[in-house]
């Protein structure tokens, strides 16, 4: 596997899988949109984390998906881009040439 691949990989679980584990380790008073009332790491940045993305995914549906929509693919669009920038002035076009040395 490509070191972009998993560079890429690392983004896609900090992004998509994350959110859920956070939401996951903190408890709520009725599940939906509701603050979160404590958490398993008891911390302001914690306590925010998991009601951003609880609003993300409860908020959406009267929305209409469409903050979702945008948060995957401006989350697509920015690593997709972000590996192309290291592929061609970046990091791992200097390791190929040396390499070629």
């Amino acid at each position: 596997m490509r070191r972009t691949r998993v560079f890429a990989n690392f983004i896609y679980l900090l992004a998509f899988v994350l959110p859920f584990v956070g939401m996951a380790s903190c408890s709520w008073p009725n599940q939906a949109f509701a603050a979160a009332v404590s958490c398993t790491i008891d911390s302001p940045f914690m306590h925010d984390y998991a009601n951003f993305y609880s609003f993300l995914i409860y908020g959406t549906v009267w929305l209409l998906w469409i903050p979702l929509i945008l948060y995957t693919i401006g989350i697509v669009f920015i690593t997709e881009v972000t590996i192309r920038l290291l592929r061609v002035g970046g990091v791992v076009a200097q390791r190929r040439s040396s390499k070629r040395d």
